[in-house]
């Protein structure tokens, strides 16, 4: 039984990247710090060209990760740029496009966000969802929101709250 039903929805691929690189960071936060921390020290106190080498490496590859979100986020980007719906039900979300059909059982959902006017549903196998939050007139967003919150997804309260 359909509990509710988005409008269709379309996500550019320069914001789909953006929104994926963000989610890595926010996630992996505390294995990417390390490199450029190094990377510094090796430059301070390296004496050696190839020290100095590894650091400027370090340092710099923290910048890699929007263009690898790019390069990355094509198949997804492909799926998203042809309109799509997004339906809840008992079961889970069914995700429709004319590229692609899937579902995502409530479950498989680890927590739900509403960042930059788009929703992030991370899924409990490290992989992000993105839905724009337009897809959802009025009060159909807070009760995404709710429906999700009922079956056990943690809604991020602030996110919740901007709504």
């Amino acid at each position: 039984m359909e509990l509710l039903r988005s409008q269709e929805f379309t996500v550019p691929r320069v914001l789909l990247a953006r929104m994926a690189a963000e989610a890595y960071v926010r996630q992996f936060w505390w294995f990417i710090l390390p490199f450029p921390l190094f990377g510094i020290v090796l430059l301070t106190f390296g004496t050696h060209p190839l020290m100095k080498a590894a650091g400027a490496l370090g340092c710099i590859w923290p910048l890699t990760i929007p263009f690898r979100a790019y390069m990355i986020t094509g198949g997804v980007a492909r799926q998203f740029a042809k309109p799509g719906l997004l339906m809840a039900t008992e079961d889970g979300l069914y995700f429709e496009s004319p590229h692609s059909r899937f579902k995502v059982s409530y479950s498989g959902l680890r927590n739900a966000q509403l960042r930059h006017g788009m929703i992030l549903l991370q899924t409990r196998r490290v992989r992000t969802i993105i839905i724009p939050s337009s897809a959802f007139p009025g009060e159909d967003l807070k009760q995404f929101f709710e429906l999700l919150a009922s079956h056990g997804v943690r809604v991020d309260a602030k996110s919740f709250l901007e709504i």
